[in-house]
């Protein structure tokens, strides 16, 4: 992929995997007429926002199946980047190289920095097969398999005009390198 299309691409599917907050999510108002006279409903706590994912076990190793769990993982921080605009973590699960990475947090920083809110675009990764290859000094995997994801659209204050990505399913192709104990993606496309 050219590395133009690559940046387009980059910031347009990270804008794809934001998980929103789906109304099956939310707690349903009680009716006050079912309940009986003097019983009392304390209301399940309603989550203050999105919460960020941890590395799963699974992802500890430095194996195939641990370089998919962990490209699964990162699919997962993105969605939480854009719905709480925190981009640290996910910035630390990139190598420096990493075009797409750094097109998809500049679209995060700029979007929650201008006043958007992402809405919808679930992300479902699916179907990964991890093959370990080298380049150079450097022994990696390349983690290919299937990104389906929902509409998402991007609201901003005023009169600015919201942005919206179609769903769809996508290949995805992923090298992750692990260094220092820690799995990092070296470079990620769709097609």
């Amino acid at each position: 992929m050219r590395s133009g299309s690559l940046l387009v691409a980059g910031a347009a599917m990270v804008a794809l995997v934001v998980s929103g907050c789906s109304e099956d999510g939310e707690a349903e108002p009680s009716d006050p007429d079912s309940s009986s006279a003097g019983a009392s409903v304390t209301p399940a706590p309603t989550p203050v926002g999105p919460v960020e994912p941890t590395l799963p076990p699974e992802a500890r190793g430095a194996d195939a199946a641990a370089a998919e769990a962990f490209v699964r993982h990162y699919w997962a921080m993105t969605e939480y980047a854009q719905l709480s605009g925190d981009v640290i973590r996910l910035r630390d699960l990139a190598l420096d190289g990493c075009t797409a990475c750094q097109s998809g947090v500049e679209f995060v920083i700029k979007a929650h920095r201008d006043g958007g809110r992402f809405s919808g675009g679930r992300t479902f990764v699916s179907g990964l097969t991890a093959t370990e290859v080298r380049y150079g000094q450097t022994s990696a995997f390349q983690v290919r398999g299937r990104l389906r994801t929902t509409d998402q659209t991007v609201d901003y204050p005023g009169s600015r005009p919201r942005e919206s990505f179609p769903g769809g399913v996508t290949r995805l192709n992923t090298i992750v390198e692990h260094r220092d104990g820690a799995w990092r993606v070296a470079f990620w496309e769709i097609s």
